[in-house]
């Protein structure tokens, strides 16, 4: 079982880096710029505090193995792709992120910790056309939904799912994407994937619609094995 814990002294930790003005610090072994001139607000502060996605990466931690092939759906600051690819291997890492004002901090992550999955700046859709996508001023609010927050619509290309299932052969999907996981994963024609780490958004697209996807899922021969906070992991027997 993933049990999540989050340390009593993480407001002390927030409060030492911001008085510190700390520029990067190490959190699950991999090193994250947080300096506040690149770097959102909520994501300096959760990695001040030693929480930033630390729900999705105790599920990495727990289920990717060396002979893994992972398929990473938004990479966010690229936390997550660094944390899989110590475990199998860069040339194994496959992350795409739909923001384009995310690139400087992914790419900064990589060299700061001489690792470089393969990044793509691209949506992942059903369809593979282009999108309008919605890029928050909190960066990592921003989504294929417009959620009234401040910011700016853009258009970016997209690959589509099932190509990638097919010709990247991933043995994992991890995926955070805003809400846009309910279409994806409807789509989806698994192949050789057995196993999802998913960050889920009922705040987003409302819980029954988490709730049917969990059951479409659940046909398709994947059972949700760990819980963690907003994220699940769901393992094809």
């Amino acid at each position: 079982m993933v049990t999540l814990k989050k340390s009593p002294f993480r407001g002390i930790r927030r409060l030492w880096h911001r008085l510190l003005d700390t520029k990067k610090l190490p959190q699950n072994g991999i090193l994250l710029n947080t300096d506040a001139s690149v770097v959102p607000k909520t994501v300096r502060y959760g990695v001040f505090g030693g929480v930033y996605e630390l729900a999705e990466a105790l599920l990495v931690q727990a289920c990717i193995k060396p002979e893994d092939r992972v398929l990473e759906i938004g990479a966010g600051t690229g936390f997550i792709g660094l944390l899989s690819a110590r475990i199998c291997g860069a040339e194994n890492v496959f992350s795409f992120e739909a923001n384009p004002a995310m690139e400087r901090i992914i790419r900064g992550n990589y060299d700061l910790n001489s690792v470089h999955p393969k990044l793509h700046m691209m949506a992942v859709t059903p369809d593979g056309n282009p999108i309008t996508f919605h890029s928050a001023d909190n960066l990592v609010s921003s989504s294929i939904f417009d959620r009234n927050l401040a910011g700016a619509e853009v258009t970016v290309q997209s690959a589509a799912l099932n190509d990638l299932l097919r010709d990247l052969e991933p043995t994992v999907i991890v995926i955070d994407v805003e809400g846009a996981e309910i279409g994806l994963m409807a789509s989806a024609e698994f192949g050789t994937v057995d196993r999802i780490i998913m960050e889920l958004h009922p705040h987003i697209v409302g819980q029954d619609a988490v709730d049917t996807m969990l059951r479409d899922l659940e046909t398709k021969g994947f059972r949700v094995a760990e819980t963690v906070d907003k994220n699940v992991l769901l393992v094809r027997d």
